[in-house]
Protein backbone atom coordinates (compact mmCIF):
# COMPACT_ATOMS: atom_id res chain seq x y z
CA UNK A 1 0.00 0.00 0.00
CA UNK A 2 1.18 3.53 -0.43
CA UNK A 3 1.42 5.09 2.53
CA UNK A 4 1.13 9.06 4.03
CA UNK A 5 2.98 11.05 6.76
CA UNK A 6 1.76 10.39 10.49
CA UNK A 7 0.72 13.94 11.06
CA UNK A 8 -0.81 14.55 7.46
CA UNK A 9 -3.41 11.80 7.77
CA UNK A 10 -5.50 12.63 7.05
CA UNK A 11 -26.11 7.90 1.46
CA UNK A 12 -46.93 4.25 -0.43
CA UNK A 13 -47.71 5.64 -3.39
CA UNK A 14 -50.60 3.96 -2.62
CA UNK A 15 -50.82 1.25 -5.95
CA UNK A 16 -51.36 1.26 -9.76
CA UNK A 17 -49.28 1.02 -12.15
CA UNK A 18 -46.85 3.64 -13.65
CA UNK A 19 -49.61 4.79 -16.16
CA UNK A 20 -52.42 5.87 -13.73
CA UNK A 21 -49.57 7.32 -11.00
CA UNK A 22 -51.06 10.87 -12.43
CA UNK A 23 -54.43 10.14 -11.18
CA UNK A 24 -53.27 8.61 -7.97
CA UNK A 25 -51.01 12.14 -7.14
CA UNK A 26 -54.44 14.37 -8.36
CA UNK A 27 -56.35 13.30 -5.79
CA UNK A 28 -53.24 13.31 -3.28
CA UNK A 29 -52.87 16.78 -4.56
CA UNK A 30 -56.29 17.45 -4.01
CA UNK A 31 -56.33 16.81 -0.12
CA UNK A 32 -53.81 19.15 0.59
CA UNK A 33 -54.73 23.41 0.68
CA UNK A 34 -54.02 25.14 -2.21
CA UNK A 35 -51.14 27.19 -0.72
CA UNK A 36 -49.07 23.69 -1.13
CA UNK A 37 -50.38 21.85 -3.68
CA UNK A 38 -47.43 21.34 -5.43
CA UNK A 39 -45.31 20.00 -2.85
CA UNK A 40 -45.53 18.78 0.68
CA UNK A 41 -47.37 15.80 0.64
CA UNK A 42 -46.24 12.97 2.76
CA UNK A 43 -46.52 9.43 2.58
CA UNK A 44 -44.13 7.68 4.44
CA UNK A 45 -43.16 8.31 8.19
CA UNK A 46 -40.79 6.05 10.21
CA UNK A 47 -39.56 6.12 13.70
CA UNK A 48 -36.73 5.39 16.19
CA UNK A 49 -37.05 2.12 18.41
CA UNK A 50 -37.49 4.14 21.23
CA UNK A 51 -39.62 6.51 19.87
CA UNK A 52 -37.59 9.50 20.88
CA UNK A 53 -37.38 10.28 17.07
CA UNK A 54 -38.74 9.86 13.52
CA UNK A 55 -38.97 11.05 9.91
CA UNK A 56 -40.56 11.73 6.64
CA UNK A 57 -40.16 12.85 3.36
CA UNK A 58 -41.74 15.32 0.75
CA UNK A 59 -42.97 12.77 -1.92
CA UNK A 60 -42.32 15.87 -4.60
CA UNK A 61 -39.39 17.57 -3.45
CA UNK A 62 -37.45 14.57 -1.75
CA UNK A 63 -36.94 17.24 1.41
CA UNK A 64 -36.31 14.77 4.41
CA UNK A 65 -38.01 15.89 7.34
CA UNK A 66 -36.02 14.84 10.89
CA UNK A 67 -37.72 15.40 14.66
CA UNK A 68 -36.11 14.37 17.94
CA UNK A 69 -33.42 12.05 17.84
CA UNK A 70 -33.21 11.13 14.53
CA UNK A 71 -30.23 13.90 12.35
CA UNK A 72 -30.36 15.39 8.80
CA UNK A 73 -28.17 13.17 6.87
CA UNK A 74 -29.05 14.47 3.73
CA UNK A 75 -32.23 14.77 1.23
CA UNK A 76 -32.56 13.25 -2.57
CA UNK A 77 -33.25 14.47 -5.67
CA UNK A 78 -33.55 13.83 -9.12
CA UNK A 79 -36.03 10.71 -9.12
CA UNK A 80 -37.56 9.80 -12.20
CA UNK A 81 -41.26 9.97 -10.06
CA UNK A 82 -42.66 10.59 -6.45
CA UNK A 83 -40.22 9.90 -3.28
CA UNK A 84 -43.08 7.40 -1.67
CA UNK A 85 -41.40 6.11 1.09
CA UNK A 86 -39.01 6.55 3.66
CA UNK A 87 -37.52 4.14 6.90
CA UNK A 88 -35.07 5.02 9.62
CA UNK A 89 -32.44 2.67 11.26
CA UNK A 90 -33.35 1.31 14.85
CA UNK A 91 -31.03 3.83 16.49
CA UNK A 92 -32.01 6.95 14.10
CA UNK A 93 -28.47 7.51 12.75
CA UNK A 94 -29.45 6.07 9.06
CA UNK A 95 -32.40 5.73 6.77
CA UNK A 96 -33.36 4.59 3.13
CA UNK A 97 -35.54 7.33 0.79
CA UNK A 98 -37.44 4.73 -2.01
CA UNK A 99 -39.27 6.79 -5.48
CA UNK A 100 -41.83 5.02 -6.99
CA UNK A 101 -39.80 4.17 -9.84
CA UNK A 102 -37.38 2.47 -6.95
CA UNK A 103 -34.46 4.30 -7.02
CA UNK A 104 -32.70 3.99 -3.41
CA UNK A 105 -30.89 6.63 -1.79
CA UNK A 106 -29.56 5.89 1.70
CA UNK A 107 -28.07 7.93 4.62
CA UNK A 108 -26.00 7.60 7.75
CA UNK A 109 -25.31 4.15 9.19
CA UNK A 110 -27.97 2.56 6.35
CA UNK A 111 -26.17 0.51 3.69
CA UNK A 112 -26.34 1.55 0.05
CA UNK A 113 -27.42 -1.56 -2.17
CA UNK A 114 -28.45 -2.20 -5.76
CA UNK A 115 -32.31 -0.70 -6.47
CA UNK A 116 -34.77 -2.93 -6.95
CA UNK A 117 -35.27 -4.21 -10.32
CA UNK A 118 -37.36 -2.21 -13.15
CA UNK A 119 -41.27 -2.47 -12.37
CA UNK A 120 -44.40 -1.97 -14.54
CA UNK A 121 -46.06 -1.18 -11.52
CA UNK A 122 -44.98 1.65 -8.78
CA UNK A 123 -42.66 0.81 -6.13
CA UNK A 124 -44.86 1.85 -2.90
CA UNK A 125 -42.54 0.86 0.33
CA UNK A 126 -39.36 -0.07 1.43
CA UNK A 127 -38.18 -1.36 5.48
CA UNK A 128 -35.01 -1.26 6.88
CA UNK A 129 -33.94 -3.90 8.66
CA UNK A 130 -33.07 -2.37 12.84
CA UNK A 131 -29.30 -2.36 12.60
CA UNK A 132 -29.58 -0.35 8.78
CA UNK A 133 -27.83 -3.77 7.24
CA UNK A 134 -31.34 -4.96 4.74
CA UNK A 135 -34.19 -3.78 3.56
CA UNK A 136 -37.63 -5.10 1.83
CA UNK A 137 -39.16 -3.09 -0.90
CA UNK A 138 -42.24 -4.14 -2.91
CA UNK A 139 -44.35 -2.44 -5.68
CA UNK A 140 -48.08 -2.20 -6.00
CA UNK A 141 -48.68 -5.19 -7.45
CA UNK A 142 -47.06 -7.12 -4.49
CA UNK A 143 -43.34 -8.13 -5.56
CA UNK A 144 -40.81 -8.13 -3.17
CA UNK A 145 -37.17 -7.41 -3.22
CA UNK A 146 -34.55 -7.57 -0.27
CA UNK A 147 -31.38 -6.81 -0.26
CA UNK A 148 -28.28 -7.60 2.69
CA UNK A 149 -29.85 -9.04 5.77
CA UNK A 150 -33.89 -9.90 4.64
CA UNK A 151 -34.13 -12.91 3.20
CA UNK A 152 -36.76 -13.07 0.37
CA UNK A 153 -39.48 -15.40 1.89
CA UNK A 154 -42.22 -14.50 -0.82
CA UNK A 155 -44.14 -11.85 -2.56
CA UNK A 156 -47.22 -10.16 -1.54
CA UNK A 157 -48.84 -9.93 -5.20
CA UNK A 158 -52.38 -8.57 -5.24
CA UNK A 159 -54.56 -7.63 -7.92
CA UNK A 160 -56.04 -4.39 -5.96
CA UNK A 161 -52.85 -2.76 -4.89
CA UNK A 162 -50.77 -3.60 -1.90
CA UNK A 163 -49.70 0.01 -0.17
CA UNK A 164 -47.20 -0.50 2.28
CA UNK A 165 -44.65 -3.42 3.60
CA UNK A 166 -42.87 -3.59 6.95
CA UNK A 167 -39.80 -5.22 7.94
CA UNK A 168 -39.15 -6.98 11.56
CA UNK A 169 -36.30 -5.31 13.31
CA UNK A 170 -34.02 -8.42 12.90
CA UNK A 171 -34.62 -8.61 9.30
CA UNK A 172 -36.54 -12.21 9.74
CA UNK A 173 -39.65 -11.48 8.36
CA UNK A 174 -41.69 -9.09 6.93
CA UNK A 175 -45.65 -8.09 6.05
CA UNK A 176 -47.34 -6.55 3.70
CA UNK A 177 -50.78 -5.15 3.50
CA UNK A 178 -53.12 -4.78 0.47
CA UNK A 179 -55.50 -1.23 -0.04
CA UNK A 180 -58.15 -3.64 1.09
CA UNK A 181 -56.59 -5.26 4.00
CA UNK A 182 -55.45 -8.12 2.91
CA UNK A 183 -52.47 -9.21 4.85
CA UNK A 184 -49.41 -10.87 2.97
CA UNK A 185 -46.86 -12.30 6.70
CA UNK A 186 -43.61 -13.95 5.73
CA UNK A 187 -42.11 -14.95 9.16
CA UNK A 188 -44.75 -12.62 10.76
CA UNK A 189 -47.24 -14.56 12.58
CA UNK A 190 -50.76 -13.55 10.42
CA UNK A 191 -53.30 -12.67 11.48
CA UNK A 192 -56.82 -12.70 10.34
CA UNK A 193 -57.71 -8.88 9.15
CA UNK A 194 -60.73 -6.57 10.32
CA UNK A 195 -63.34 -5.64 8.04
CA UNK A 196 -62.25 -2.41 6.79
CA UNK A 197 -64.84 0.43 6.09
CA UNK A 198 -62.04 2.52 4.42
CA UNK A 199 -58.91 1.66 2.15
CA UNK A 200 -55.70 0.76 4.04
CA UNK A 201 -53.25 3.21 4.17
CA UNK A 202 -50.17 1.54 5.97
CA UNK A 203 -48.80 -0.78 8.25
CA UNK A 204 -46.10 -1.43 10.65
CA UNK A 205 -45.02 -4.76 12.47
CA UNK A 206 -43.07 -5.28 15.85
CA UNK A 207 -40.02 -6.89 16.33
CA UNK A 208 -40.94 -10.59 17.19
CA UNK A 209 -43.51 -10.54 14.50
CA UNK A 210 -46.04 -11.63 16.96
CA UNK A 211 -47.99 -8.16 16.37
CA UNK A 212 -48.82 -5.48 14.03
CA UNK A 213 -50.68 -2.38 13.06
CA UNK A 214 -52.71 -1.24 10.34
CA UNK A 215 -54.07 2.04 9.30
CA UNK A 216 -57.12 3.34 7.09
CA UNK A 217 -56.80 6.86 5.11
CA UNK A 218 -59.31 7.93 7.54
CA UNK A 219 -57.17 7.23 10.30
CA UNK A 220 -58.79 4.04 11.71
CA UNK A 221 -56.29 1.98 13.77
CA UNK A 222 -56.40 -1.60 13.94
CA UNK A 223 -53.94 -3.32 16.51
CA UNK A 224 -53.23 -7.14 15.77
CA UNK A 225 -51.55 -9.40 18.09
CA UNK A 226 -49.20 -7.63 20.21
CA UNK A 227 -49.14 -4.35 18.56
CA UNK A 228 -50.56 -1.69 21.10
CA UNK A 229 -54.08 -1.24 21.82
CA UNK A 230 -56.66 1.21 23.83
CA UNK A 231 -55.60 3.87 21.43
CA UNK A 232 -58.25 6.67 20.18
CA UNK A 233 -58.03 7.27 16.61
CA UNK A 234 -56.66 10.34 15.30
CA UNK A 235 -58.91 13.76 14.77
CA UNK A 236 -57.92 13.56 11.10
CA UNK A 237 -59.17 16.22 8.97
CA UNK A 238 -56.55 15.17 6.15
CA UNK A 239 -56.32 11.67 4.47
CA UNK A 240 -53.96 9.72 6.37
CA UNK A 241 -51.00 7.88 4.58
CA UNK A 242 -48.32 6.23 7.03
CA UNK A 243 -48.21 4.36 10.65
CA UNK A 244 -45.12 3.28 12.62
CA UNK A 245 -44.71 1.53 15.47
CA UNK A 246 -41.95 0.84 17.89
CA UNK A 247 -40.39 -2.30 18.32
CA UNK A 248 -42.14 -3.55 21.71
CA UNK A 249 -45.94 -2.59 19.57
CA UNK A 250 -46.06 -0.71 22.49
CA UNK A 251 -45.91 2.62 20.58
CA UNK A 252 -47.40 4.49 17.42
CA UNK A 253 -46.92 7.35 15.22
CA UNK A 254 -49.40 7.81 12.63
CA UNK A 255 -49.26 10.76 9.66
CA UNK A 256 -51.26 12.78 7.34
CA UNK A 257 -50.65 13.95 3.23
CA UNK A 258 -49.90 17.50 4.53
CA UNK A 259 -47.05 16.09 7.49
CA UNK A 260 -49.58 16.21 10.42
CA UNK A 261 -48.29 14.15 13.26
CA UNK A 262 -50.31 12.01 15.84
CA UNK A 263 -47.76 10.09 18.52
CA UNK A 264 -48.99 7.28 21.15
CA UNK A 265 -46.91 7.05 24.25
CA UNK A 266 -44.01 6.29 24.49
CA UNK A 267 -43.60 7.90 20.35
CA UNK A 268 -42.63 11.54 21.86
CA UNK A 269 -44.30 13.87 19.37
CA UNK A 270 -41.92 16.24 18.01
CA UNK A 271 -43.54 18.69 15.52
CA UNK A 272 -45.33 17.93 12.40
CA UNK A 273 -43.66 18.44 8.89
CA UNK A 274 -43.97 22.33 8.05
CA UNK A 275 -44.58 22.95 4.74
CA UNK A 276 -42.27 25.21 2.75
CA UNK A 277 -39.05 24.02 4.99
CA UNK A 278 -36.07 24.71 2.69
CA UNK A 279 -34.18 21.80 2.43
CA UNK A 280 -30.71 21.79 4.41
CA UNK A 281 -27.43 21.74 2.65
CA UNK A 282 -25.63 18.75 2.75
CA UNK A 283 -22.16 18.55 4.39
CA UNK A 284 -19.04 17.57 2.53
CA UNK A 285 -18.40 14.83 4.93
CA UNK A 286 -22.05 14.09 4.59
CA UNK A 287 -21.26 13.60 0.36
CA UNK A 288 -18.35 11.66 1.17
CA UNK A 289 -19.87 9.10 3.23
CA UNK A 290 -22.74 8.71 0.60
CA UNK A 291 -20.18 8.23 -2.56
CA UNK A 292 -18.52 6.11 0.11
CA UNK A 293 -21.45 3.84 1.01
CA UNK A 294 -22.56 3.95 -3.59
CA UNK A 295 -19.19 2.73 -4.36
CA UNK A 296 -18.57 0.28 -2.00
CA UNK A 297 -22.59 -0.73 -3.49
CA UNK A 298 -21.25 -1.36 -6.55
CA UNK A 299 -23.26 1.63 -7.73
CA UNK A 300 -21.15 2.88 -9.94
CA UNK A 301 -20.59 6.56 -10.80
CA UNK A 302 -21.86 8.60 -14.25
CA UNK A 303 -22.81 11.98 -15.18
CA UNK A 304 -19.39 12.71 -13.59
CA UNK A 305 -15.72 13.83 -15.39
CA UNK A 306 -14.80 10.60 -17.30
CA UNK A 307 -11.41 10.49 -14.61
CA UNK A 308 -14.12 10.06 -11.42
CA UNK A 309 -16.86 7.51 -13.63
CA UNK A 310 -16.77 3.47 -13.09
CA UNK A 311 -19.47 1.44 -14.50
CA UNK A 312 -22.40 0.54 -11.99
CA UNK A 313 -22.91 -2.96 -10.82
CA UNK A 314 -18.74 -3.48 -11.07
CA UNK A 315 -16.75 -4.19 -7.98
CA UNK A 316 -14.00 -2.08 -7.30
CA UNK A 317 -10.75 -3.58 -6.89
CA UNK A 318 -8.41 -3.32 -4.91
CA UNK A 319 -5.17 -2.02 -7.28
CA UNK A 320 -1.25 -1.32 -5.54
CA UNK A 321 -1.39 2.38 -6.79
CA UNK A 322 -4.46 2.53 -8.42
CA UNK A 323 -6.17 6.29 -7.89
CA UNK A 324 -2.45 8.19 -8.04
CA UNK A 325 -2.44 9.50 -10.96
CA UNK A 326 -2.54 13.32 -11.97
CA UNK A 327 -5.98 13.63 -11.56
CA UNK A 328 -8.64 11.39 -8.94
CA UNK A 329 -10.38 8.36 -9.92
CA UNK A 330 -9.51 4.96 -10.54
CA UNK A 331 -5.96 4.03 -12.95
CA UNK A 332 -5.13 1.09 -13.97
CA UNK A 333 -8.20 -0.86 -13.44
CA UNK A 334 -9.15 0.47 -9.44
CA UNK A 335 -7.76 1.83 -6.70
CA UNK A 336 -5.45 1.41 -3.53
CA UNK A 337 -6.76 2.81 0.31
CA UNK A 338 -5.52 6.08 -0.69
CA UNK A 339 -6.70 6.33 -4.11
CA UNK A 340 -9.55 5.35 -3.10
CA UNK A 341 -9.78 8.01 -0.30
CA UNK A 342 -9.20 10.80 -2.80
CA UNK A 343 -11.19 9.90 -5.71
CA UNK A 344 -14.48 10.09 -2.75
CA UNK A 345 -13.32 13.53 -1.68
CA UNK A 346 -12.99 14.76 -5.29
CA UNK A 347 -16.77 13.45 -5.87
CA UNK A 348 -18.18 15.36 -2.64
CA UNK A 349 -15.65 18.68 -2.79
CA UNK A 350 -15.41 19.18 -6.47
CA UNK A 351 -11.79 19.75 -5.70
CA UNK A 352 -8.83 17.41 -5.10
CA UNK A 353 -7.95 18.13 -1.25
CA UNK A 354 -5.84 14.60 -1.80
CA UNK A 355 -4.10 15.94 -4.54
CA UNK A 356 -0.39 15.36 -2.99
CA UNK A 357 -1.07 11.46 -2.90
CA UNK A 358 -0.24 9.21 0.03
CA UNK A 359 3.70 8.58 -0.45
CA UNK A 360 4.07 12.17 -1.25
CA UNK A 361 2.28 14.13 1.54
CA UNK A 362 3.50 17.39 3.27
CA UNK A 363 3.36 17.37 6.29
CA UNK A 364 0.91 19.50 7.30
CA UNK A 365 -2.14 19.58 4.87
CA UNK A 366 -4.10 22.37 4.90
CA UNK A 367 -7.24 20.95 4.08
CA UNK A 368 -7.61 18.46 7.10
CA UNK A 369 -6.95 19.06 10.89
CA UNK A 370 -6.56 15.94 13.23
CA UNK A 371 -9.48 15.44 15.81
CA UNK A 372 -9.58 13.27 19.23
CA UNK A 373 -11.37 10.28 18.30
CA UNK A 374 -14.62 11.48 20.80
CA UNK A 375 -14.83 14.12 17.85
CA UNK A 376 -14.36 12.20 14.80
CA UNK A 377 -17.94 12.52 12.34
CA UNK A 378 -18.85 10.29 9.61
CA UNK A 379 -16.59 11.61 6.44
CA UNK A 380 -13.49 11.95 8.40
CA UNK A 381 -10.43 10.07 7.28
CA UNK A 382 -9.28 7.36 9.59
CA UNK A 383 -5.69 6.43 10.10
CA UNK A 384 -3.41 3.54 10.92
CA UNK A 385 0.29 3.16 11.59
CA UNK A 386 2.28 0.73 13.22
CA UNK A 387 3.71 1.34 16.54
CA UNK A 388 7.38 2.97 16.36
CA UNK A 389 6.66 4.34 12.65
CA UNK A 390 6.47 7.49 11.38
CA UNK A 391 4.77 6.75 8.05
CA UNK A 392 0.81 5.31 8.37
CA UNK A 393 -0.25 2.46 5.81
CA UNK A 394 -3.60 2.59 5.41
CA UNK A 395 -6.53 4.87 5.30
CA UNK A 396 -10.31 4.42 4.97
CA UNK A 397 -13.52 6.50 5.11
CA UNK A 398 -14.97 6.41 8.91
CA UNK A 399 -18.48 6.21 8.66
CA UNK A 400 -19.77 5.68 12.10
CA UNK A 401 -20.58 3.16 14.99
CA UNK A 402 -17.28 1.28 14.65
CA UNK A 403 -17.22 1.07 10.60
CA UNK A 404 -15.28 2.30 8.18
CA UNK A 405 -14.95 1.96 3.56
CA UNK A 406 -12.11 1.60 2.26
CA UNK A 407 -9.42 -0.61 -0.35
CA UNK A 408 -7.90 -2.84 1.91
CA UNK A 409 -5.44 -4.86 0.47
CA UNK A 410 -4.82 -6.84 -3.33
CA UNK A 411 -7.61 -9.60 -3.72
CA UNK A 412 -10.58 -7.56 -2.36
CA UNK A 413 -12.63 -5.04 -3.47
CA UNK A 414 -14.04 -1.40 -1.92
CA UNK A 415 -15.85 -2.95 1.41
CA UNK A 416 -17.14 -1.89 5.03
CA UNK A 417 -14.14 -2.76 7.64
CA UNK A 418 -14.24 -2.89 11.42
CA UNK A 419 -11.92 -0.01 12.83
CA UNK A 420 -10.25 -2.45 15.11
CA UNK A 421 -7.16 -3.11 14.62
CA UNK A 422 -5.31 -3.39 17.81
CA UNK A 423 -1.58 -2.56 17.13
CA UNK A 424 -2.32 0.58 15.25
CA UNK A 425 -2.11 3.76 16.23
CA UNK A 426 -5.66 5.00 15.04
CA UNK A 427 -5.91 8.99 13.92
CA UNK A 428 -8.93 11.17 12.44
CA UNK A 429 -8.34 13.81 10.47
CA UNK A 430 -11.47 16.24 9.68
CA UNK A 431 -11.62 18.15 6.46
CA UNK A 432 -11.92 21.89 6.46
CA UNK A 433 -11.84 23.15 2.83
Amino acid sequence: MHVLRHRSRLRALLLLPLLTLGSLIGTLFASVSPAHAAQNVYLSVSVTSNGTGYATVDAATGHVARFGSVPYLGSPSGANGLYVSISVTADGQGYVVMSSTGQMYAYGTADAFANPPASAYSYVGVSLSGDGHGWAAVDSHGTVTTRGNVPNLGNALNSTGIVGISVRSSGAGYVAVSKTGQIYAHGVTYRTPATYTHPVAGISVNSTGSGYMVMSNAGELYAYGTAITGHANPPVTNTMTSVAITPNGQGALAMSTIGQMYAYNPVQFNGNAVPGTPTPVETKAQKVVDYSRWAAANGGFSGVPANLAWPANTPIPYVLGGGHGPQPGPTGGGVDCGGFTRWMYALATGGDPLSFGLAAYQEDNPNFTQVAAASAIPGDLVVFTHPNEANSHHVGIYIGAGQMIDALHTGTFVEYDPIGHATDIITYFHFTG
